[in-house]
């Protein structure tokens, strides 16, 4: 991302979520549906 849209880099939010070779799909999925939920509620606030 850095190098190909370097205006992008400071706007970006990396998630961390784990491959499913070092934790489960639920564990996973529910990480990611935290992750959406919040994302919701910050956008629901701007």
């Amino acid at each position: 991302m850095n190098e190909r849209f370097p205006q992008w880099a400071d706007a970006i939010e990396y998630w961390l979520v784990h491959d499913i070779d070092k934790t489960s799909a639920i564990v996973a999925l529910g990480q990611i549906e935290k992750h959406i939920l919040q994302l919701i509620e910050q956008l629901a606030q701007s």
